[in-house]
């Protein structure tokens, strides 16, 4: 099979720069995210970056199982910045020129190839590898670099002090004067102090509640009620009767919709075009997905088999409902 390389470059930088091949981000990179039409690269497998270098293979969904089409290798720079060569199967599989046959995608699949954009960035919590191409996109998290070794002083050799001894006193003559003792003098005795009076504090007195008399109307303290958790109603993208039966409390056209305008924010397991349908970012094989890999966590409405298949954790007939 031969290939149809595409070399990309981040950013126009210095000749001699290209050659330049940078470790700082070595680590094995987890799918975190993906999305776009049917031609973009499916983020199924994680990426191993080694040397500064990396390779990806890209697959896209044709029917229910990813093809391979090409292949995706980076080189990595310090800044993060990635040069990029970008090679396409030549033939290609079969079942990917049927299924472009009759739309004549060829020339996108093409297009995205030379407008593919890989960079590595570092975050607070993790380290990021992310490719775009157009309405493609894709992302892969590594855990942070650990920090470098700390510095240790070079150990030197104790430095000691002589101490010398203090000199020795010089003798002293005795005299008459001084071999004379001189009385002590006796210190006056101490004068009495006069101790303070002490003061009687007046100490108060609990004051006295008056009885409560049988029959007496004074309501005595209730306690406080818990109120009942609120339940979230139906996900965006489900069917419903009334605005109360959604969780957005806003139903059109049978639809549980969101209230912004902006932005459809549909739940796991309901139709979607665009990654930027779904309330998760996640569009994959024309539904929106989980973002994570704990689960499926469809939303309430959703089509379901198991509880574990819901966020609420319940499935009844074959429906994702609220607890």
């Amino acid at each position: 099979m031969r290939c149809l390389s595409i070399a990309i470059v981040a950013c126009v930088l210095p000749i001699h720069a290209l050659a330049d091949t940078s470790s700082a981000w070595d680590s094995t990179y987890e799918r975190e995210s993906s999305g776009g039409s049917e031609l973009c690269p499916v983020a199924s497998a994680p990426v191993s970056v080694a040397g500064g270098k990396f390779s990806i293979t890209w697959n896209i969904s044709v029917g229910n199982r990813a093809v391979p089409v090409g292949r995706i290798e980076g080189t990595a720079r310090d800044s993060g910045e990635v040069v990029l060569a970008v090679k396409l199967a030549e033939p290609l599989p079969a079942a990917v020129v049927e299924m472009m046959r009759d739309s004549g995608d060829l020339g996108q699949l093409r297009s995205k190839a030379s407008d593919m954009k890989l960079s590595f960035r570092s975050m607070r919590s993790n380290r990021e590898l992310r490719l775009s191409s157009g309405m493609c996109y894709a992302s892969w998290t590594a855990k942070p670099a650990p920090p470098p070794p700390a510095a240790t002083p070079p150990a030197s050799d104790p430095v000691t002090e002589e101490i010398e001894p203090p000199p020795a006193p010089a003798p002293t003559r005795r005299t008459k004067a001084t071999s004379k003792a001189k009385a002590p003098v006796k210190a006056a005795p101490p004068k009495a102090v006069a101790k303070p009076a002490k003061v009687a504090t007046p100490v108060a007195r609990p004051a006295k509640s008056a009885p409560v008399k049988a029959g007496s109307s004074t309501p005595s303290p209730r306690s406080p009620t818990k109120e009942e958790p609120r339940k979230r109603g139906r996900s965006n993208g489900a069917t419903c009767s009334y605005a109360s039966d959604c969780e957005s409390a806003n139903c059109e056209y049978r639809k549980c919709t969101s209230t912004d305008r902006m932005s459809k924010k549909l739940g796991n397991g309901f139709a979607c075009t665009y990654a930027s349908d779904c309330a998760s970012g996640n569009c994959e094989y024309r539904k929106c997905a989980s973002s994570g890999r704990g689960g499926k966590e469809l939303g309430t409405g959703a089509d379901c088999v198991y509880g574990d298949d819901c966020a609420s954790g319940s499935c009844n007939y074959h429906k994702c409902v609220d607890d």
